[in-house]
C-alpha cells in the first residue's frame, strides 16, 4: 500500500525526537527534566505521561514515525508502558526509543549505554547523542501467557484451599503479558512485592531515589535474615519441552531476556562450551536460579553468579501454589497457574555511541555482531571461569541450604 507524500521517509531528513516523561519515577525528577527538555525540543514535543500516557503524542505525530525517535524518560515499567502502546498502533515501523533513566533500576537504560540514573544535570549532550551518536538495535520481547488451573483443569496434587479475591492475575481470566527485560518468581518477587506494598500504602516514605534504595536494602536484608524457603516442590519448569531440574537450595528463578537485573546485576555472565553469551536480539532467553537473599546480595556485589539453568525460545512453568512473581520489576501474587513464555517481537531500541573524554568510543559498533556485555564488570577471556563458577555455585548451595536449615530448626 502506496503513502501519501507527506509521510514519506527521508532518509537524511532532521530526526523528529518526542520525549515521554513520567514525572511520578524515581526520585520525581520527571517536572525538572520537562523543564529542560522545552528548552531543547520544539513546543509540542514533550508529553507528560500523567495527562494521557504516550498514545496521544504518538498519534500526533504519526506521519512522522520513519524518522520519529522517541525518549522514554522513566524507569523500566515506563520503557515497557510506551513499548506496549507501539504495540498496540501495530505501525508497519517502529519509532527508535531511547531511555533517560529516572527509575531505581534502569536496566533497559544500562544495557543501552544511557546510564544508570540521571542526577539532574544538562541534557544538551543527552539530546545531541540521540540525533548523531546512537544507532538502532533489536530488542526481543516476550509474551507471557497466565492460564489459571481454574480453567486450564490441571491439578496441583495438594489439598484444595478457599480461593482467595482480588489478586493481580484473577482466577477466571487467562492473561497475557509482555516481558522486556526479566520475569521471576520466588523470594525476589516477594521482596519486590512487599517494597511496592509499602510504597503503595505509605507513598511519602519514597520521595527520593535514596530512601527507595533504602526501604529495597532493609526488605532485602529481613528476607536474608529469614529461613528461605524452597520453591522446588511448588515448581515445574520445561524449556523448549525439556524437563527442568530445579535443585531443593532454589529460592527464586529468573527467566531473563537482557543481562541486567535489580540494577545491573548481570546474572548469566559470558558463555562457554555449554551455553552461548546471552543477546537481546538473538530470539532466546536465559534461565537462572537464586539459592536465597544472602545470594541474591552476592550477585549484585558482583562476588557470585546465578546457577544457569539454560537458554530456549519456550519455556513453561506450572506453579503449583501461591507465589510471588514479576515482571521487568513489576511483583503481583500468583495462584496455581500454568505459565508459557514464548517470542512475541522486536522493538527498535537506540544504542547510545557517545565517545568519552579520553577520545575513546564507550562501545564498538559492530553491525548485527555487537557485543552487548561490553557494559559488563567481565571481560571475554573470563567466560571460561564462569562456566567452572557452575561447580562452586552448585557448592555454595549446598552451604546455604544446610545454613538455611539450621536456622529453622533453631527457631522452632
Amino acid at each position: 500500500m502506496e503513502e501519501s507524500s507527506s509521510s514519506t521517509y527521508v532518509e537524511d531528513q532532521e530526526p523528529v525526537v518526542l520525549a515521554f516523561v513520567n514525572s511520578k519515577s524515581g526520585g520525581r525528577y520527571g517536572p525538572k527534566v520537562i523543564k529542560k527538555f522545552k528548552k531543547l525540543l520544539p513546543e509540542g514535543h514533550i508529553f507528560d505521561l500523567s495527562e494521557g500516557g504516550p498514545r496521544p503524542g504518538l498519534l500526533l505525530f504519526e506521519q512522522h514515525r520513519h524518522n520519529m525517535k522517541c525518549i522514554a524518560c522513566g524507569g523500566d515499567g515506563t520503557v515497557g508502558w510506551l513499548l506496549s502502546v507501539l504495540d498496540d498502533l501495530d505501525w508497519e515501523v517502529w519509532p527508535d526509543v531511547a531511555v533517560l533513566p529516572l527509575g531505581t533500576g534502569n536496566d533497559m537504560a544500562r544495557i543501552l549505554l544511557w546510564g544508570n540514573g540521571y542526577s539532574g544535570g544538562s541534557l544538551v549532550n543527552f539530546v545531541n547523542d540521540i540525533k548523531n551518536n546512537s544507532r538502532s538495535v533489536k530488542l526481543d520481547r516476550w509474551l507471557c501467557t497466565f492460564i489459571p488451573y481454574s480453567i486450564s483443569g490441571k491439578d496441583t496434587g495438594k489439598k484444595k484451599k478457599k480461593k482467595k479475591k482480588n489478586l493481580p492475575i484473577p482466577d477466571e481470566e487467562i492473561k497475557n503479558v509482555v516481558m522486556n527485560n526479566y520475569f521471576s518468581i520466588g523470594l525476589d518477587s516477594k521482596i519486590a512485592l512487599d517494597f511496592d506494598n509499602l510504597r503503595s500504602s505509605h507513598p511519602g516514605l519514597f520521595r527520593s531515589k535514596a530512601m527507595n534504595y533504602g526501604w529495597y536494602g532493609l526488605f532485602s536484608m529481613k528476607g536474608a535474615m529469614s529461613p528461605s524457603k524452597s520453591i522446588r516442590s511448588n515448581v515445574h519448569i520445561k524449556i523448549d519441552g525439556e524437563e527442568v531440574r530445579i535443585k531443593k537450595s532454589f529460592v527464586a528463578i529468573i527467566v531473563a531476556n537482557i543481562p541486567s537485573y535489580a540494577g545491573g546485576t548481570d546474572l548469566w555472565g559470558y558463555g562457554g562450551s555449554k551455553y552461548s553469551s546471552s543477546n537481546i536480539c538473538d530470539n532466546m532467553f536465559e534461565v537462572v536460579g537464586i539459592t536465597g537473599a544472602l545470594h541474591g546480595i552476592a550477585l549484585q556485589g558482583h562476588i557470585s553468579h546465578a546457577y544457569r539453568l539454560g537458554q530456549g525460545s519456550v519455556i513453561e512453568i506450572d506453579i503449583l501454589t501461591k507465589l510471588a512473581g514479576q515482571i521487568d520489576g513489576e511483583p503481583f501474587t500468583l495462584t496455581p497457574t500454568e505459565i508459557i513464555i514464548e517470542h512475541h517481537n522486536q522493538a527498535n531500541m537506540l544504542l547510545n555511541g557517545r565517545k568519552d573524554k579520553t577520545g575513546k568510543k564507550v562501545i564498538k559498533l559492530q553491525g548485527e555482531d555487537y557485543d552487548f556485555r561490553t557494559f559488563s564488570y567481565t571481560t571475554e577471556e573470563e567466560s571460561e571461569e564462569w562456566e567452572e563458577m557452575d561447580d562452586f555455585t552448585e557448592i555454595s548451595q549446598l552451604i546455604v541450604m544446610k545454613s538455611d536449615t539450621s536456622e529453622a530448626s533453631s527457631s522452632e
